[in-house]
């Protein structure tokens, strides 16, 4: 997909608005910074970890953005990420995500299929990160696979231990939902 090389402006989102435009509508807050057809969208995003008081927080941080098209089809797209920037361990994957194309009135999104997942090296051993596999049209809820891998202590027939890596797919239900509708997410 072509990508303008300009860049976009970097907004930061916010809930409060100065006065002068707490009265406007929303697509009147911002300017475009895109033409018609593109879209502004992060170029680069760094994986920052914080030690809060309820333990380990993950907080995405958007270093840039840019102008990329905004394709009709629902399709993966790149989406690239960096864990532990600045350090020995510091690891640049394309995690993807889904195009957003526009189906008014069809009830459909372009929604994750499946994902993948690889294991990075953390300063406290090995983390799982989860991938985009695949994007199709689906309804608004649905379930996906989702593998979740836990070591498992086991015997051998020699009655030795061993450490197994050990994969469950438990699941996941994704999608927006109307109120009242079962469809949870987890």
């Amino acid at each position: 997909l072509p990508l303008l090389s300009s860049s976009c402006s970097s907004f930061q989102l916010q809930e409060r608005f100065p006065s002068s435009l707490a009265g406007s509508e929303p697509s009147t807050r911002l300017e475009h910074s895109c033409p018609a057809n593109y879209r502004c969208e992060p170029s680069s995003v760094r994986v920052q970890e914080l030690l809060l008081l309820e333990g380990v927080r993950q907080v995405e941080v958007i270093e840039g953005c840019q102008c990329n098209a905004s394709p009709s089809e629902c399709l993966r797209l790149p989406s690239l990420k960096t864990f532990f920037p600045d350090s020995p361990l510091e690891q640049t994957l394309d995690v993807g995500r889904c195009s957003n194309p526009e189906h008014p009135g069809e009830g459909l999104f372009c929604l994750p299929m499946d994902f993948d997942s690889i294991l990075i090296k953390t300063p406290n051993g090995h983390r799982s990160v989860q991938i985009v596999g695949s994007c199709r049209l689906r309804e608004p809820c649905y379930r996906v696979s989702h593998m979740e891998y836990y070591y498992e202590v086991v015997l051998n027939s020699a009655g030795e231990k061993l450490e197994l890596i050990k994969e469950i797919d438990v699941g996941r239900c994704l999608g927006q939902c109307d109120p009242g509708s079962p469809c949870l997410l987890r």
